[in-house]
């Protein structure tokens, strides 16, 4: 286990997405934009990314290693961060191992670096329209 959170704890979390952060706050089990709470979001989707972080193992754990640059860790290609009631937990995404399929990642609460599967990397892959709600069908038929 990279990270084992659960994830009815995680009260906010952001990750970056075209050199952008992006960031969401919990308040009363919804989750919601923090630059913009008007925007409706797809609670499952929303979840789906907290899950991936909270919840993420790997299939390898690389202990002895001399510069995080080699695994892209030294400037990440995305940075996710959990915040629950007792902390922050930053992941950092580094390279690909395309042999793999695998990324590799490193947590703040780890000297460790990890080779997981691709949804730590891809599920990540979305911006806010990702992220919304769809409109009911009547307001769409109207």
């Amino acid at each position: 286990m990279v990270t084992d959170i659960a994830t009815e704890d995680v009260k906010a979390f952001s990750y970056q997405y075209n050199n952008e952060t992006l960031s969401f706050v919990k308040e009363d089990d919804t989750w919601y934009y923090e630059a913009d709470k008007s925007i409706a979001l797809d609670q499952d989707a929303v979840e789906t990314l907290v899950t991936t972080a909270a919840q993420l193992t790997a299939d390898q754990e690389i202990k002895d290693y001399e510069d995080l640059s080699e695994y892209g860790l030294e400037t990440p290609s995305n940075t996710i961060t959990l915040t629950t009631g007792d902390g922050t937990t930053t992941l950092l995404i580094g390279n690909k191992n395309d042999m793999l399929s695998q990324y590799y990642v490193k947590t703040d609460q780890s000297d460790s670096i990890y080779l997981a599967g691709s949804a730590v990397y891809t599920t990540y892959q979305k911006g806010i329209a990702d992220l919304t709600a769809a409109e009911s069908t009547t307001e769409i038929a109207e």
